[in-house]
């Protein structure tokens, strides 16, 4: 491994593979046409930027030279040229951004390779269909594993988005510092990000420059006057992830300025004045007890997008997309149904009577998904820590005859459960049907599904 590595820290080597990246970005002939060409947004030259950026990338060398293989080898000319004029905006900035552009080149180059493996994966049902057992079951846990760490990574961008990037976006709109949300980006971003390593010991997608000097955007704005009537929009589900002008309440930067936040404590937060980078800071709050105690308010506001039922909600809402534009993401309902016809039989059919994952998981009272139901099953896959305490539903039929209400949604949504049903489709068909044709909503849908089972049985 070190071999291969130590080839591919060489100049030479990833030379050659950025004249292969930028000859097949724009159609070139030649390696010296690739050399001449500029970027088509920004003006730089590509080639000699990228040169820059790989000489300031120390131990991230190899790991460039093989991200821009995998470009060469697997990326699309247009997908190549809009990821290069990106890299090399970034590339020709100082240290911090060019750090992001190492981790938009790997993380594309991920993005490329998992694309490929996923239209080459047959579908998990075809392998514990005809069997019993236990492999097709090791085969969904890992591959819902692998599922979830992809979902984590998002989960975990949104939640620092919530937390931290998009207040505090509007806290400096807020101070009339518009330029200010810029420098978080670039630098104080890896503040937070090593605070957040080394108290609660969560690594996020994005590694932080630990020697960064520059400490823009990072104050202590949870702790200006009036910052809680902010942080009881940012928190609600409905807002997760969104930016701070997005959400209806805030109403855009023009009311924001109105002197939303009030004004912090002191401008530095912990920064400079008892910290020069953001390695000596993470340490700081491990040391300090006067720091941390105000840093614990931070952690806080993060881990509220953790808990069982926020996380387990919108665990479930993306990940039981049949159509996702995330290759890493595709076949976790298929990988559910074969965990949960395990789990029922551990837990037995007089605990478990539903027949299916979506059945056990979803709450036709509530016409929602049931976050408690979703993690217990989770939690047997090896994914949650803890199995919860669950409300019991009817286990006989006439128990969950007695139990089940009118069908009260449009007729046109019943019509079509009706004409899908006589078809001999499952639950998992009517769903997606209904949905690709706009018939109805989730609730409304399965309400009308047990409202025909009840009818006909």
């Amino acid at each position: 491994r070190k071999d291969i590595f130590s080839g591919l820290s060489e100049p030479e080597l990833y030379l050659k593979t950025l004249l292969k990246v930028i000859t097949k970005a724009y159609s070139l002939k030649s390696d010296r046409a690739a050399m001449q060409q500029l970027c088509a947004v920004s003006g730089l030259p590509l080639f000699q930027t990228a040169c820059k950026l790989f000489d300031n990338m120390r131990w991230r060398k190899p790991y460039m030279t093989l991200g821009f293989m995998y470009w060469a080898a697997l990326g699309m000319p247009d997908r190549m040229l809009a990821q290069l004029s990106e890299v090399c905006e970034r590339g020709a900035r100082c240290l911090s951004v060019q750090r992001l552009a190492f981790d938009q080149v790997i993380k594309d180059a991920d993005y490329l390779l998992w694309e490929t493996r996923a239209n080459q994966r047959p579908k998990i049902t075809q392998n514990v269909t005809d069997s019993k057992g236990s492999m097709g079951l090791k085969e969904a846990m890992e591959r819902c594993k692998s599922i979830f760490e992809e979902y984590i990574d998002i989960h975990k961008l949104m939640a620092f988005d919530s937390a931290f990037r998009e207040p505090i976006t509007a806290y400096y709109i807020d101070q009339n510092r518009p330029s200010y949300p810029k420098d978080f980006a670039n630098h104080g971003l890896n503040w937070w990000l090593a605070g957040i390593l080394s108290t609660i010991s969560m690594q996020m997608p994005i590694i932080p420059l630990l020697k960064d000097t520059g400490s823009g955007g990072h104050c202590a704005f949870w702790h200006a006057s009036r910052a809680d009537l902010l942080w009881k929009e940012f928190q609600k589900p409905e807002n997760f992830g969104r930016k701070y002008h997005a959400i209806r309440e805030l109403k855009g930067a023009e009311e924001i300025t109105k002197s939303t936040f009030g004004r912090v404590e002191h401008y530095a937060f912990f920064g400079q004045k008892f910290a020069p980078s953001p390695q000596a800071f993470a340490q700081a709050l491990l040391d300090n007890g006067k720091i941390r105690s105000k840093w614990a308010l931070y952690m806080e506001r993060l881990c509220h997008f953790f808990t069982v039922d926020f996380f387990c909600h919108k665990a479930i809402a993306v990940l039981m997309q049949e159509n996702t534009d995330n290759p890493r993401l595709l076949g976790f309902r298929d990988c559910m149904e074969v965990i949960f016809t395990h789990y029922r039989q551990q837990e037995g059919e007089k605990n478990v009577c539903e027949e299916t994952f979506v059945e056990y998981v979803f709450d036709e009272n509530s016409g929602s998904y049931d976050a408690k139901r979703f993690n217990n099953v989770l939690w047997f896959a090896g994914i949650t820590r803890e199995k919860v305490q669950i409300t019991p539903r009817p286990k006989t039929e006439p128990e969950r005859k007695t139990a089940r209400r009118q069908f009260d949604g449009p007729q046109s949504v019943l019509e079509e459960v009706r004409r899908l049903m006589k078809e001999g489709k499952n639950q998992s068909t009517i769903l997606s049907e209904c949905r690709r044709k706009g018939i109805g909503n989730t609730g409304q849908i399965f309400r009308a599904i047990q409202y025909e089972y009840s009818v006909a049985y």
